[in-house]
């Protein structure tokens, strides 16, 4: 039987939690938050590729060891910050 997708969103949410607690302080690096974990994503860091993104697909489907991997090559940033560093030409 098919895994539901409630079950998928349940271990990349569990995983992501996983990954931030690797983290001496998981909050973003360019505004300090750190309230919420689903605000929260991993950014490559400038001068490193990454073998693959950690979205909830990946977060979901991956090895955690192969997650740990990926989570060496990355900051943490907010979707805020990560929205204002992606879309600099849509300010108000």
């Amino acid at each position: 039987m098919p895994e539901t997708y409630s079950r998928q969103l349940k271990r990349a949410k569990a995983n992501k939690r996983k990954l931030l607690q690797l983290w001496p302080n998981p909050k973003c690096v360019r505004c300090g938050f750190f309230k919420n974990s689903d605000a929260l994503e991993f950014c490559p860091v400038k001068g490193k590729s990454v073998d693959f993104p950690l979205n909830r697909r990946n977060l979901a489907n991956r090895s955690l060891e192969s997650l740990i991997e990926q989570r060496k090559k990355c900051g943490i940033v907010c979707l805020n910050c990560l929205a204002e560093f992606e879309n600099q030409d849509c300010k108000l």
